[in-house]
């Protein structure tokens, strides 16, 4: 991620018309920081604990906080084939977490 930053702080700097205000700055800082960087140490903690396979099985839930948050902030409805597949999604993590 930090090489990419580099290779492409020139472009954005270019197409960049004006800078945003330093409080944009520093709540991106601390998002970044936050929000990715807690979620990797969280991410390779539980490789650690549960291995690799199982680990990745976490990414399989983000259909399910999508529908949650676009309920939630967006007022979405869910709809009946959202929440088939969202059962299927957790069917099938369940059985592989499940599996050895």
């Amino acid at each position: 991620m930090a090489i990419s930053t580099v290779v492409i702080a020139p472009f954005a700097a270019v197409v960049t018309i004006s800078p945003p205000p330093p409080s944009t700055l520093g709540l991106l800082l601390i998002l970044s920081v936050v929000s990715t960087a807690g979620a990797l140490v969280l991410f390779y903690t539980l490789i650690r604990r549960i291995g690799a396979v199982r680990a990745n099985l976490a990414g399989y839930l983000d259909p399910g906080f999508a529908i949650g948050y676009s309920i939630i902030f967006l007022g979405d409805r869910a709809t009946p084939t959202a929440l088939i597949g969202l059962f299927f999604i957790l069917a099938g993590s369940y059985i592989g977490a499940m599996s050895r």
